[in-house]
């Protein structure tokens, strides 16, 4: 996986964020935070967070 790849699955991730209209909570903030982070620094790290993130997001859609 790469860069383009990465940043793909972000821009998708924030469109299914805004289509579910989800409050951004401190988990989902934090996340995101730590996301960005990580990104600047290693791509491993920001995979990791990247499934993370996919599964708060699924929690709040489920909810």
């Amino acid at each position: 996986m790469n860069y383009v790849q990465l940043f793909k699955i972000l821009f998708a991730l924030k469109s299914v964020m805004l289509d579910a209209q989800l409050s951004l909570d401190w988990d989902l903030a934090l996340s995101r935070y730590m996301l960005e982070k990580a990104c600047m620094k290693h791509l491993e790290d920001c995979q990791l967070i990247i499934l993370g993130y996919i599964e708060v997001v699924k929690d709040h859609l489920s909810s």
